[in-house]
Order: structure tokens, then sequence, then C-alpha cells
């Protein structure tokens, strides 16, 4: 029960006058957060928007940066746990344990500073679109479109910046009730919206701002919800684990000293 108050109170910002200074990579750290937390719902009259909202942001980010040095911080995830913190009844210690399960167990290896598990989900993407809508995997390749300049900030944000709030949430709570796969068919799906549209874009540009639209435009989140659990269903048990096994980054055995 502890745990994140410890974290919280041994990773707080130094108080002006305190003599303790950061320095390095815990300064440079400090410095994102802050800028980032300083621009997180701008504009916006939510609890966010507060000195409290404010703080709450920076005691859990800091205690995630030390509570997991592999990742420390990572740009979205500011978004990621104010779209947390917005939630009725959800306190800092449950936000700090929501955003760890999301970073860790959801979308592992998407936050690191190698994305090791964002690489191959891209790899897992190309080859379900190249089965699933080759015409679509065709029109980008002739255009020249890369899949993650689509989608990399889809899959960082786990869609925060993509879909309307209210789908979004909806969508937040299949994902942590069924785990990653989720996230994947939900991208499917976006493709599958504007599938048409892309197999007859004729520049880059065209088919960026029809994907973007595409999330936008989700204004139903009970289709779009549905839409997505179909398509889990039509997935056959294992299918993303099987894919994602032979694309994942081993790395290579040490050599035995001498």
């Amino acid at each position: 029960y502890g745990y994140f108050r410890r974290l919280a109170a041994s990773t707080a910002p130094p108080v002006e006058g305190s003599g303790k200074k950061l320095e390095g990579s815990a300064l440079k750290r400090q410095k994102q957060i802050m800028k980032d937390i300083a621009r997180t719902f701008a504009g916006e009259k939510t609890c966010i928007n507060t000195d409290e909202g404010t703080a709450s942001l920076c005691r859990v980010l800091f205690a995630y940066a030390a509570h997991n040095p592999a990742v420390g911080y990572c740009q979205s995830m500011n978004l990621l746990l104010a779209h947390i913190l917005v939630q009725r009844g959800v306190d800092d210690e449950m936000a700090f344990w929501m955003l760890a399960t999301l970073i860790e167990d959801i979308v592992p290896g998407y936050h690191t500073p190698s994305m090791e598990g964002l690489a191959t989900d891209l790899q897992v993407l190309n080859e379900l679109l190249q089965e699933e809508m080759p015409k679509v995997k065709t029109a980008l390749n002739v255009l020249s479109v890369p899949l993650d300049l689509i989608v990399m900030e889809l899959f960082v944000g786990v869609f925060c910046t993509t879909l309307p709030r209210h789908t979004l949430y909806r969508l937040w709570d299949l994902i942590f009730l069924e785990s990653g796969s989720v996230l994947m068919a939900a991208v499917m799906e976006l493709f599958q919206q504007c599938q048409r549209t892309i197999e007859g874009a004729q520049s880059m540009d065209e088919v960026l701002s029809v994907f973007s639209l595409a999330g936008r435009s989700c204004h139903s989140s009970v289709h779009f919800i549905a839409a997505v659990s179909r398509r889990l269903d039509q997935w056959p048990c294992g299918r993303l684990i099987e894919k994602r096994q032979r694309y994942t980054l081993i790395a290579p055995e040490p050599e035995p000293s001498t």
C-alpha cells in the first residue's frame, strides 16, 4: 500500500531553497515532464487544468519514472495519465497502477528507448493488412506511405489523440479488460472504415488526412466497439501471439568470457 507514497515522496521535485538539486538525466527528465504537463489538455476546463491536477500529474509521472527506469518518461505518457486521472473516483495511487498496467502489460515495449514492442506490432500490422486488406497495402506501397507514419502516434498514445473521448474511454474499458489485442483490432477497424478512400488516394497527404478523419469521426462508441469486438471474435485464438513471437527481436546471447 505504501509503495507509491514512498516513490512519490522520494521523487518530488526539489523545493526552492532546500539546497537539493537535480542533475544530468534527472534534471532533463524533470524539464521535459514539466513542459509536457503545462500543455496537457491545454485550453480545457477539467480537473487536470487546476493546481491540484497539475500536482497529481507531476507526482505520478515522477514516481513512475523511478518505478520503471527502463522507460523513465516518454512523451505521450502525460496524456495517457491525464485521461486516467479525469475518470471519476481515480486517485493518484490508482492512476499510478493503471498507468503501469497500460505501459508494462498492455503495450509493453512501446515507450522504451528502443520501442521494440512497437516495432514488433508494426510488423504484425503490416502482415495483417497484407492478409485482410491487400489493396490497402498495395496503395500504401505505391504511394510510398510508411506504415509507422500513419499509426505511430495512435499506437504510442493508445488512441488518446485520435478518437472522440467518449469512444476512447469505451475502447480503453475493453483494452483493460481484454489486452493489447484490442488495440490492434481497433487499428484494423480504422483501416477498414477508410479502405476504399485509401485505395483510391493520389498522395501521401490524402492517406494521412483520411485516416486521421476516420478516427475523429467515430462518434458512435457503440458501433465502433461492436466492430472492434467482432474483429477480435473473427481472429483465431492465439493468432496475434503467434505473429508477435515471429517478429519479436531476440537479443543475442552474450559471448562467454575467456
